[in-house]
Order: C-alpha cells, then sequence, then structure tokens
C-alpha cells in the first residue's frame, strides 16, 4: 500500500472511536485482518482507504504545503533565522540538516523564598485541530468586517483550482498559535463538562499573583544587534505592561510574567574594544529590523502585521474595553453534545472566521511633530494615547495625540 495512502488514513482516523475498537479487537486476537474500504487511482492502487463505505478523505494539502505558499523559506534547512542562529538546532543527516550549536544557554530558574501552590483546579483543556480550518487557513473576509466570511465557501486544505478567489485556490496558513494574556480579573478555568472522564481530566496547580523567580543567561560570541534581539524578546523592547505566557494554564489566563534584566555583564572578546551599553544593543536590533522591512517591504517594523499581532496579545488590556478590538471572547468553543451545544458549527453557519486579534486605529498617513515642526515619515500607535513617530533621517520620537496634525 502507498505510504501517502496510509498517511492519508491515519491522519483522519488515528485518534477515531471506530479505529480503537477495530484495533482493541486485533490485539485481543478476535480477528487477524481489519476490513477497510478503498478508493483507487489512475493505476488501479489503493488512494485513500477508510473504515466506512462512505468515509472521510483526508485533506490534498498539508500543513507545510500551505506554509510553502507563503514562502519557501519558512521550511528550507538552507536558511538561518536569528532565533536558530541563536538557540543552534539538532542535525538531521538523512535530511542533510546540519546541526549548529547554540550560544545562548538559560540556566532554571529558582523560586525566591516559600511558594505555596494554589489549586488544584480541574479542568479539560481543547488541543487545537487544524480540521478547524476557519481558524488555520487564510480565509477570503469581507473588506470592512474581517471575522465574516466573504461568499459562502471556506478555503480548506483541499485546492479548488477553478474558484476566482486566491485564498480558495492556492489554501495558505493562517499563522501561529499564540494565546492573548489578559488582566488579572479576567482570568478563570472552566469547570470540567458533567460527562468528561478523570484521563482528560487535569489539574492546574498555579502559583500566587507576585511570585518571582531568578536565573542567568549566558551569551558568547555575539553581535550587538544579536544580543539585543535576546534583550527585546526578554523585555519586549523595555515595554515593562506586557506579559510572556507560560504553561498548560496559558489558555486560561493563568502563568502570565515579566521579565527584569539585573546585572547584564557583556566582555567583547578584542581585550583592547569597549563593550556596548544593553541599551545601545537593544537600539541596533530595532535599527537592524527597521532597516530590514523598509528595504523589504517599504514600511516600518513595528507597522508589520507580525509584530502588531504579536505585542497586542501581550498586553492584558487589550483584551478588556475600552481597548478591545477582537469581536469575540477568550474561552474555548463549546461542544456538549448531551445538550445540543456546537458552537464550531454554528460559528461555519454564521460564516464566521478568527479576526484579527488587534486592528489598527485610522490614522494619518503624514503626520507633523507641532512642537518641533517636522514631518514624521511614519506614526505607529504606541500606549497611554501616545504615538510612535520616526523621521527620515532615523531618529524617532514618542508624542501625544494633541502634538500630532495631518500633513
Amino acid at each position: 500500500m502507498p505510504k501517502a495512502a496510509r498517511d492519508a488514513f491515519f491522519a483522519v482516523h488515528q485518534e477515531s472511536e471506530d479505529w480503537a475498537w477495530w484495533l482493541g479487537r486485533l490485539r485481543k486476537g478476535e480477528i487477524d485482518k481489519i476490513p477497510v474500504f478503498w478508493l483507487a487511482d489512475e493505476e488501479g492502487r489503493p488512494w485513500r482507504i477508510g473504515l466506512a463505505r462512505m468515509f472521510r478523505l483526508a485533506s490534498v494539502d498539508s500543513v507545510h504545503t500551505c506554509i510553502r505558499r507563503s514562502s519557501d523559506r519558512h521550511l528550507d534547512p538552507a536558511v538561518l533565522d536569528l532565533p536558530t542562529l541563536l538557540f543552534g538546532r539538532a542535525g538531521d543527516p538523512e535530511r542533510g540538516i546540519h546541526g549548529l550549536a547554540g550560544r545562548v544557554v538559560f540556566t532554571h530558574a529558582v523560586a525566591e523564598g516559600k511558594v505555596g501552590e494554589e489549586g488544584p483546579l480541574v479542568t479539560v483543556p481543547g488541543a487545537p485541530k487544524p480540521s478547524f480550518y476557519p481558524n488555520y487557513v487564510v480565509q477570503p473576509t469581507k473588506p470592512k468586517d474581517p471575522g465574516r466570511l466573504d461568499g459562502d465557501t471556506y478555503a480548506t486544505w483541499t485546492p479548488l483550482p477553478q474558484a476566482e478567489r486566491p485564498e480558495l485556490c492556492a489554501p495558505r496558513i493562517r499563522g501561529w498559535k499564540r494565546y492573548p494574556v489578559r488582566p488579572d480579573s479576567e482570568v478563570r478555568v472552566p469547570p470540567p463538562p458533567p460527562r468528561s472522564g478523570a484521563k482528560v481530566r487535569v489539574r492546574l496547580y498555579p502559583l500566587p499573583a507576585g511570585t518571582r523567580f531568578h536565573g542567568e543567561v549566558r551569551f558568547h560570541n555575539l553581535k550587538p544587534a544579536e544580543l539585543g534581539a535576546l534583550i527585546w524578546a526578554l523585555t519586549w523592547g523595555g515595554r515593562s505592561e506586557l506579559r510572556h505566557a507560560l504553561g498548560m494554564g496559558r489558555p486560561f489566563g493563568w502563568g502570565q510574567l515579566s521579565i527584569e534584566l539585573g546585572d547584564v555583564q557583556i566582555e567583547p572578546n578584542d581585550p583592547g574594544a569597549s563593550a556596548p551599553s544593553r541599551d545601545a544593543c537593544r537600539v541596533a536590533f530595532e535599527e537592524l529590523m527597521e532597516r530590514w522591512c523598509r528595504d523589504r517591504f517599504g514600511r516600518s517594523w513595528r507597522e508589520t502585521d507580525q509584530l502588531v499581532q504579536l505585542v497586542a496579545m501581550a498586553d492584558p488590556q487589550r483584551a478588556v474595553p475600552p481597548q478591545k478590538r477582537f469581536p469575540g471572547e477568550l474561552r474555548y468553543p463549546r461542544l456538549d453534545v448531551d445538550s445540543g451545544v456546537n458552537e464550531f458549527a454554528d460559528a461555519k453557519n454564521a460564516h464566521l472566521v478568527l479576526a484579527p486579534y488587534w486592528r489598527q486605529p485610522p490614522r494619518p498617513k503624514r503626520v507633523r511633530h507641532r512642537p518641533s515642526g517636522r514631518v514624521a515619515a511614519s506614526a505607529v500607535p504606541w500606549k497611554d494615547g501616545r504615538w510612535f513617530l520616526r523621521f527620515e533621517d532615523g531618529s524617532t520620537l514618542v508624542a501625544s495625540e494633541e502634538e500630532l496634525e495631518k500633513v
């Protein structure tokens, strides 16, 4: 049997109750073969197999196929991105991937003082499923409502070659999974469904708010911009209001944390050279990203959708009014067979699409900073109602709304 047919079968049936039942009988010796239905390819070989006469067909495209449509570079082992250069990677000789030693090492973070666990909090976490294509695949959406399908046809993992919309004829992956943080008042764990068994329930033991840990980060042979990238990622570029999220409880809002840098010791490889400050390294990274984005996309790094969404999801205040801008709730969709609730099906019937978490407010293309009289090349919403301005000479400034005027 072709490997592609086997892989397609397990992609659909590996976690199904039917397969578990047949496999159980086979292991007990009650049967020596599992009967299947199959469809032939042009040469008469099994193309797809299933456990019922009208079995589900596996999708034509894989996740990797849809990633490649965005860019082959995402999966090209010869392309070394910045995280790989910093942290290294394991080699795979069979695939021609060479190993790379890392230049950054994190020690374990140890809690300060005596820490008492809270809980247990019992719940059933939901595993994200790529089969829910309204979220996982780029959809044709309405121009003024990116949370609603434009038309009646969803883009799925199977291309529709005759379709006019590029989203339908050449599906692309939506992005990466991330759980937004939220204010402490919005952190809650839903109770497990009444009929959920012990095997699917988990117990969470969160730590009290304010628990502190300390650890070390050791690095060597980093360029200033590379060290600046590490500092920016840990501290969100110095924005203390933003948070990271760790652990199994982060879908519910647990595990939120911020990172502060203590004593940073930078020793240059050249004994006669002076070490740059950590702020200088961070600025070197930001300038590197700005130059790269402007040369490649003609826009500021801070204006890219990837960074805008990332920063928004790290800001707890954007999960609640008045700053909230996504038309939904931070919770799992409900699926309860006994009560007939299926919010996954409801979303499809209503032609809903996972809307962008953060939508940029309308802004003038060019603005003048009144106090200095200078015209900014770009203006990006910052925080506390202020704007981040970048001028043609590369200098930057943070200004209030009242200090700006349209040009």
